[in-house]
């Protein structure tokens, strides 16, 4: 990827933050955080999507290629080298393996970005409001213990009964009713409903801010996230593409390479072998054997360049690729000017 589309990606992810930290704080932040999570979990399961269908196409033009790669080792071109041996032909390339090509790319073990579910915190704040109401009671019944007649020593099942009774008939007291039981358990709920009611609605007003703000960094991870893959994918096509033009590479030369084969089995037939002798061949055959050695040097140089290297795809295997159409195309133009 250049620099211009790496800059123009970098522009747009700057202008989605920028939307992201303007959203107008009058908007419902639960139905806010909802929506940019779903968003979030949308564009991440998306580009995952688009990795693994490039991972696998990118499997199968890697098997492909190792088919053809085999056969054209085990066949065209090991009948090749015993042949230009023959005839004295100099092949002074590296000698290839049959081990399997060996890919290491960073873009396909990338690991995968996990959103997780935001917590609501509507039962922590139930759990928060009932400690309330809980620590409220609690503070009625110390204030009546330390006010009025209300022993606590004892308490049992059957005195707490009676010990309730009195202590709501005492809270009724405060505002002036005498011993009202219903007054004192209205007091009492209410004091104990409209503690719980605040301390839960100012619990769950942070944790929404809180909330809304995790939701706005998932967004932009993900969004980081997808532009970090989109160049993954790109390498991954980019590796897949090469593949696949290698794969016509070697049945190209294969070709040639068949041709060469009979031309040399022809030489042989006709005029002999060098036996490890400087034999003179006719400059017609001695113009095959340098065609052929030509021919099979560029071939190998293009298995000798690792396609990858340090977790990237290797630079220098494209130019052998394009060393070998050179190659190929310049002898496909002798043969037909």
């Amino acid at each position: 990827m250049n620099e211009r589309e790496n800059l123009s990606q970098k522009i747009m992810l700057l202008e989605e933050m920028n939307f992201i930290d303007n959203i107008d704080d009058s908007t419902d932040k639960k139905i806010e955080v909802k929506e940019l999570v779903i968003d979030s979990k949308k564009i991440v399961s998306l580009i995952d999507s688009d990795i693994q269908e490039c991972k696998l196409s990118l499997k199968q033009a890697l098997f492909d290629f190792e088919n053809e790669k085999r056969n054209f080792l085990n066949n065209t071109m090991s009948n090749t080298e015993e042949l230009l041996v023959n005839v004295g032909g100099k092949d002074n390339a590296s000698v290839l393996s049959n081990e399997r090509t060996e890919l290491s790319l960073d873009a396909i073990n990338k690991g995968s970005f996990k959103i997780k579910n935001i917590s609501s915190g509507h039962f922590f704040g139930f759990l928060l409001a009932l400690f309330i109401s809980i620590l409220i009671f609690s503070s009625w019944v110390y204030v009546a213990h330390e006010f009025s007649s209300l022993s606590l020593n004892l308490v049992t099942l059957n005195s707490f009964y009676s010990d309730f009774i009195f202590m709501l008939e005492w809270i009724s007291t405060l505002i002036g009713v005498e011993n009202e039981l219903l007054v004192g358990a209205v007091i009492l709920g209410l004091s104990m409903l409209i503690s719980s009611w605040l301390v839960y609605e100012l619990y769950m007003h942070f944790k929404h801010i809180k909330n809304l703000r995790q939701a706005k960094k998932i967004y932009l991870e993900s969004k980081e996230y997808v532009l970090m893959q989109n160049n993954s994918k790109k390498e991954i096509l980019y590796l897949e593409s090469y593949l696949r033009e290698a794969i016509i590479c070697l049945e190209n030369f294969g070709i040639l390479l068949d041709e060469k084969n009979a031309t040399l089995k022809r030489i042989i037939y006709i005029e002999g072998t060098s036996n490890n002798q400087e034999k003179k061949y006719h400059p017609n055959s001695n113009q095959s054997i340098r065609d052929t050695a030509r021919l099979l040097k560029s071939i190998k140089f293009l298995f000798d360049v690792a396609i990858t290297k340090n977790g990237n795809f290797d630079e220098s295997s494209q130019k052998a690729l394009s060393l070998s159409k050179v190659v190929y195309q310049d002898y496909i133009a002798r043969i037909y000017n």
